[in-house]
């Protein structure tokens, strides 16, 4: 059985490797487990085959500084000289695709909830 909080929709942003352009998005688990659902505000909703996915990954964090100090300012880690990377690097996982064995595809998203 899916654990409750996975299939209630969560807030977070996706992020694009190698850009600045980052997009706040809904995001969960369906009850069956079968799927995970995006959706950005005002456009139709994203899902994820659990069967395609090959990797979950907690390694990944933008490159692009303006991208950190964003995330690093709605990070909730208390005062500013407590906000730091690793909270940032914390918060941050990709989920990798296989459409194909050739062909991948990575979803960058970061948390900005102080609970998850």
């Amino acid at each position: 059985q899916i654990a409750k909080h996975l299939t209630e929709w969560k807030r977070m942003v996706k992020w694009e490797e190698d850009s600045i352009a980052i997009t706040g998005v809904d995001l969960r688990v369906e009850e069956n487990g079968f799927f995970v659902h995006f959706v950005v505000a005002g456009e139709e909703g994203n899902v994820i085959d659990i069967a395609q996915i090959v990797d979950i990954r907690t390694d990944k964090c933008p490159k692009d500084p303006k991208v950190i100090e964003h995330f690093k300012a709605v990070c909730v880690g208390g005062d500013e000289g407590n906000k730091d990377e690793i909270q940032v690097s914390d918060k941050c996982f990709t989920i990798v695709v296989a459409e194909s064995y050739t062909v991948q595809q990575f979803y960058h998203f970061f948390v900005n909830n102080k609970k998850d």
